[in-house]
């Protein structure tokens, strides 16, 4: 069975502002999980608007896997969806993982 290209794309979407939204957490381990949601969904829009802008110098960095995988490539409105998801369920994620542990 072949999965639509949907499936492929915006779980790593979902993934990647999880990724931002646990990374701000380990650096700043006592910011409030409001806070820090905010923080990832406002980093997550920002390289996705990024990719609106279309100068040499960071179509270069772009080319490059690191680069494409931090900045992106092109603009596509539904990824601000699967961010806004990501952001949500690292934010329940983290509130359980508080209850849990207190």
């Amino acid at each position: 069975m072949v999965l639509p290209a949907a499936a492929g794309k915006y779980p790593g979407d979902v993934l990647w502002t999880m990724m931002v939204f646990f990374g701000l957490a380990v650096i700043w381990p006592r910011l409030g999980v409001m806070r820090l949601t905010v923080a990832a969904l406002a980093i997550s829009y920002a390289v996705e608007f990024s990719q609106l802008y279309q100068a040499p110098w960071i179509n270069a960095l772009r080319t490059h896997p690191l680069g494409h995988l931090v900045l992106g490539s092109t603009f596509n409105w539904p990824d601000l969806a699967a961010y806004t998801i990501g952001a949500v369920l690292a934010m329940l994620l983290e509130l359980a993982l508080r209850r849990f542990a207190a």
